[in-house]
C-alpha cells in the first residue's frame, strides 16, 4: 500500500497517500493523535493513519500530492526523530502541530 501510494503520487501525480513510520510521526503531531504510533489503530496499516494522510493529500484538490508525500517522509526522517527529544525548533510545521497546542 505504501509503495503503491508513493508510485501513484510521485510518478503519476495521483492524490494517493503514503504512510510509513516517518509520516506517522508527523501525522501524530499535526493531528494530536493520542494513540502511540505503534498501536494498531494508528500504525502503518491502521485505518486512522491512512484516513489522515488521505485528507492531507486530497486537500486543495490533490495537487502536488507527490511533493507533499515526499516532504512528509523527509520531515519525519529528519526533524521528527523517534528518539523522544521533542519537536525540533527548525521544524516548519511546528506552529501547526495540534499536539503542542494541547501540551502533548
Amino acid at each position: 500500500r505504501y509503495t503503491a501510494g508513493a508510485i501513484a503520487s510521485i510518478s503519476f501525480g495521483e492524490a494517493a497517500p503514503v504512510v510509513d513510520g516517518n509520516v506517522l510521526r508527523v501525522l501524530s503531531r499535526l493531528c494530536a493523535v493520542a494513540a502511540h504510533v505503534k498501536q494498531p489503530a494508528f500504525a502503518n496499516d491502521g485505518k486512522l493513519a491512512w484516513e489522515l494522510a488521505r485528507g492531507l493529500v486530497t486537500a486543495g484538490g490533490g495537487r502536488r500530492a507527490g511533493e507533499l508525500n515526499q516532504a512528509l517522509m523527509e520531515l519525519g526522517a529528519t526533524l521528527c526523530a523517534p528518539d523522544g527529544t521533542g519537536i525540533d525548533p527548525r521544524d516548519p510545521l511546528r506552529p501547526f502541530y495540534k499536539s503542542t497546542r494541547i501540551g502533548r
